[in-house]
This record gives structure tokens, C-alpha cells and sequence, in this order.
């Protein structure tokens, strides 16, 4: 039995793992800034405080593309939930805990794809 081209599949799927990870960043990164723009939209702009304390954090490494996206203001969680303050009762936001989710379910539907459409072809 005689292989042919079998330096050529070497060389496609030493490739592989780079060309899936370039594929995943471009989609991390499209969903991560998609999410940021939406909720910083959605923030009331009431002192802008809560915009201003939306950040989005690049953590990507060549084979892993890892986005952060958080809001540390101190009443960012009172804001999304609601709950009791100085002035009564606060009815919750739902921005960043409604648009965060949809976003990722979108970017795992995508990704879900990738390694059969960035397969090596011989």
C-alpha cells in the first residue's frame, strides 16, 4: 500500500488548530463588542455612571479567544435586579442579564460550527 500525499495532510492539519482559533476570535470579538455597544445603549443615561463603568477586556491568547465583559459600579446589580434602597423599592433593568445571554447563545451557535466548516480538505 502506497500513501500519496500524505506530507501535504501534515501540513493542513498542524494548520488546523491556528485557522479554527483565527475563526473563533473574529466571532468572540464580533459578539463581545455586539454585546458591549447594546448594553452601554441600553444603560439608562441618568449620570452616565453605569455606562461609564461597562468594560470590555480583550484576555485572548493565540489558541483561546477570551473576552471579559463586566460592569463595576457599585450599583450595577442593584440596577439589573432591583431591590430596596434609601428611596424604596427599585424595580429591576434587565440590560446587561437580557442582552448577555442572547449574545452568547449566538456565539456558541457559531462556534458550535467551526470545526467542520475549518476542517483541513486534502
Amino acid at each position: 500500500m502506497a500513501w500519496r500525499n500524505l506530507d501535504r495532510y501534515l501540513v493542513l492539519l498542524d494548520a488546523y488548530p491556528q485557522a479554527v482559533a483565527d475563526a473563533a476570535a473574529s466571532i468572540v470579538t464580533t459578539h463581545a463588542t455586539a454585546a458591549f455597544q447594546a448594553i452601554h445603549d441600553g444603560y439608562p443615561v441618568v449620570t452616565g455612571r453605569l455606562q461609564r463603568g461597562l468594560t470590555l477586556t480583550d484576555r485572548s491568547t493565540d489558541l483561546h479567544p477570551r473576552w471579559t465583559l463586566r460592569n463595576d459600579v457599585v450599583y450595577a446589580k442593584i440596577f439589573e435586579t432591583g431591590g430596596a434602597t434609601t428611596k424604596g423599592p427599585k424595580p429591576h433593568g434587565h440590560v446587561f442579564s437580557r442582552i448577555a445571554p442572547i449574545e452568547v447563545r449566538a456565539m456558541r451557535a457559531e462556534l458550535a460550527d467551526l470545526p467542520v466548516k475549518k476542517a483541513p480538505r486534502v
